[in-house]
């Protein structure tokens, strides 16, 4: 399993502690059997004056000079956000320390992360993306959730013909794709549904979107149901596609 399909812990304590840092490494060095694992953060300053720095000094010293470090007899490379990129670790699993939900979609489309351990500075902030990958809390104290769905069944069915008639590997990029996502929205909201923009993008996170076209729609959704004059070309919707919406949404 790689990037969108990697198996996704995290823990459910918000402003992360050393302690839960030190959980967080020790769930890395038992992943990190055949290949290396690392350690991600925002800011540089993190590997030297955070609560990582506290948990192991050593490594992080290693990791602030871009050098990997063993923990455990297992090698364990750091970057931040902007330098994991260009890091020289290329494949395995990812313990992601207080990263804002635009990271965690990065690392669901990456196809060298084989697993993913998120440490969360706000547990709001990371709730859509725990959702979508029906994120195993480590704590134990949540319940894996349920399948991922959309509330209202007739904007379920629109969101399912949105995803079969764009391409996925480039989201709402291409303007006819954007427009299909525009204008189905607003026959939605003709007929006077309402849809929470969170949902939409948990479940296409979930549905094979990548992560910036799971945020693109959210905002599309977002913003059609809000009003905002977006332009569209023509629609290119069956003139019957709502009737099509409501029957599929029927048990």
């Amino acid at each position: 399993m790689t990037g969108r399909t990697a198996p996704a812990d995290y823990f459910a304590i918000a402003h992360g502690s050393v302690e839960v840092v030190k959980r967080g490494l020790a769930w890395l060095v038992a992943q990190a059997d055949t290949d290396p694992g690392i350690v991600l953060v925002s800011t540089m300053s993190q590997f030297t004056a955070s609560d990582l720095a506290s948990a192991v000094p050593v490594a992080c010293g290693a990791w602030a000079k871009g050098n990997p470090a063993k923990i455990n007899n297992r090698v364990i490379y750091g970057a931040t956000h902007r330098t994991f990129r260009t890091s020289k670790w290329s494949r395995g699993p990812v313990l992601a320390l207080w990263p804002d939900l635009e990271f965690l979609e990065k690392l669901h489309d990456d196809h060298r992360v084989s697993a993913v351990c998120v440490v969360p500075w706000g547990l709001e902030e990371i709730a859509p993306w725990v959702k979508a990958k029906n994120a195993n809390d480590l704590t134990g104290a949540q319940r894996p959730s349920s399948a991922v769905t959309i509330s209202d069944p007739v904007v379920a069915a629109a969101v399912k013909s949105i995803t079969l008639v764009v391409n996925l590997s480039t989201g709402l990029v291409h303007p006819r794709d954007r427009s299909s996502a525009i204008n189905a929205f607003k026959i939605l909201r003709d007929r006077r549904h309402r849809w929470d923009p969170a949902e939409i993008y948990a479940w296409a996170l979930a549905n094979g979107w990548s992560g910036d076209g799971a945020a693109e729609l959210r905002d599309v959704a977002d913003g059609v149901q809000r009003g905002k004059a977006y332009r569209a070309g023509p629609s290119d919707w069956a003139v019957d596609i709502y009737a099509r919406w409501s029957t599929a949404s029927t048990p």
